[in-house]
Parts: C-alpha cells; structure tokens; sequence
C-alpha cells in the first residue's frame, strides 16, 4: 500500500502559503517586475497602476530606510533613528509611504502614474522596520550599543536587499502567515480587500 505525500492547499496552512508565495513569483502569466508586486499584495487595476509607475518608485521606501538604518547605526543618531521611525510608522498605516506619497506628488505634477495604495503585504515592511528601530532605540536608551547597531544594520540590510532585488521579503513573511488573499487587503488589521 503506497500513501500519498503531497500537500494539498487544505492540508496545513503553512505548507499551502509557502506554495501561495511560489506561485505568486512565478506566475507565468505576467512577467517578473509583475510577479514581484503582486507579492506586495496588488492585483486588478491596482496592480496595473502600480506596473505603469517608474521603476524606481517601489524601491524609494525600502532604499531610505536601508539608507537611513545604516547611517544611524554608524552615526549613533537617536535622531535619524526617531525620524526613520516616524516614517515607518506612517507607512505602516497610512495610504503610502511618506517618500512614496513624495514621488506621488511628482507624478501628479508630471503627468507619471501615481502609486496605488499600499495593500497589507507591502506594509509589513514598514511595520517590521518600526520594530527594529523601536528595537534600536529602547536599547541605546538603556545602553545595549551592541543590541541597537545589530538592529540597524540587520534592518538596514535588509531594507536595501528589498530595494535592490524587488523581492521584499517582509511580503513573503506575510503570505506564509496569513495567505495570499489576505495580502491584498488595503491595510493590515483587515479582513476583506
């Protein structure tokens, strides 16, 4: 008697999320660049608005917060460690990132395609980075200099391996957790798109 080993989507929900973030990148239905937003939760229109932008407009938040960590980490700057949080925080919840709502504005201005807003996979970044430098700030406060620079610079890396690659992981970590639908929700205590 032979017993099947394949997962099926209902057998266990991390096993069918992991196929989900699989399926998502390589859809052969659409091309890379594609494939990579829809892993930040877009689909429909939305995902077609979010297509037509510049290329580099999806990389301007993780690439300032990449930027940013680091620079605090090797400044030792409460400050920039404050002002990068501020703007993680914002991301995490609001329409956009504040350096996303910047290029919006521009586009507007110069008649480009604005970003669409942020669906719950892509502010998961955001809402991680506030937790590294809310991290990084607790501990240069009580004085663990070690702790709050390994945060940084763990951030910061990541950030900008985002921003490089398009592959952002903090959407990936999403799906696996709570699936491929609930990633295009518009925010991320949702429940429907």
């Amino acid at each position: 008697m032979t017993t099947d080993t394949r997962t099926t989507a209902t057998d266990s929900a991390p096993n069918s999320n992991f196929a989900s973030i699989k399926a998502v990148i390589t859809d052969p239905g659409h091309d890379r660049r594609v494939n990579l937003l829809r892993l930040q939760g877009w689909r429909g229109d939305k995902l077609e608005d979010s297509a037509r932008t510049a290329p580099f407009a999806h990389k301007l938040a993780p690439a300032a917060c990449g930027i940013l960590s680091l620079v605090a980490a090797v400044t030792g700057s409460m400050a920039l460690v404050l002002v990068t949080l501020a703007t993680a925080l914002t991301g995490a919840v609001a329409r956009n990132h504040p350096f996303e709502t910047v290029y919006n504005a521009i586009a507007r201005r110069t008649g480009g395609q604005t970003m669409p807003p942020n669906r719950a996979a892509k502010r998961t970044g955001c809402a991680v980075g506030s937790v590294f430098l809310a991290g990084a700030a607790i501990a240069w406060v009580v004085g663990l200099d070690i702790l709050a620079s390994v945060l940084l610079v763990s951030l910061g890396s990541l950030a900008l391996f985002v921003a490089a690659t398009g592959l952002c992981v903090p959407s990936m970590m999403f799906i696996l957790v709570f699936g491929a639908e609930r990633s295009t929700c518009p925010y991320l205590i949702s429940n429907g798109a």
